[in-house]
C-alpha cells in the first residue's frame, strides 16, 4: 500500500508540475525582457536549492496553528488559568492567527 501512495503521489505532483514548469521555461527564453531573465531565473534556482519536504511543511503548519489555537489552547486557558505558577501567563487573551 505505501507503494501505491507513493505513485499516486508523483503523477499528481508530475501533473501539476509539469505545465508550471514548461511555462516558466517559455516565459523565460521567449517573452521576459531581458533585464527580468536573470533575476526571475536566479528565484527560480533558489527555490530548487530547498528541500521539497520544506515546503510540504509551509501548508500544513498554518493549518495547524490555526487548529491549536482554536481548540487546544483556550482548553488549557480554562482548565490552568487559577493554577499558582501557569495561571498568569495564561490569563492573558490567546494568541489568535490571522483567519481565526
Amino acid at each position: 500500500m505505501p507503494i501505491y501512495g507513493t505513485l499516486v503521489t508523483s503523477c499528481i505532483a508530475l501533473l501539476v508540475g509539469t505545465p508550471i514548469s514548461f511555462g516558466i521555461a517559455f516565459f523565460l527564453t521567449e517573452l521576459s525582457p531581458p533585464w527580468l531573465k536573470r533575476p526571475i531565473g536566479t528565484c527560480i534556482e533558489l527555490l530548487a536549492a530547498v528541500p521539497s519536504i520544506i515546503y510540504g511543511h509551509v501548508g500544513p503548519v498554518s493549518w495547524w496553528h490555526r487548529f491549536l489555537a482554536s481548540t487546544v489552547q483556550p482548553f488549557f486557558i480554562d482548565l490552568l488559568s487559577e493554577w499558582p505558577l501557569v495561571g498568569p501567563p495564561l490569563r492573558r487573551s490567546p494568541v489568535r492567527p490571522s483567519g481565526c
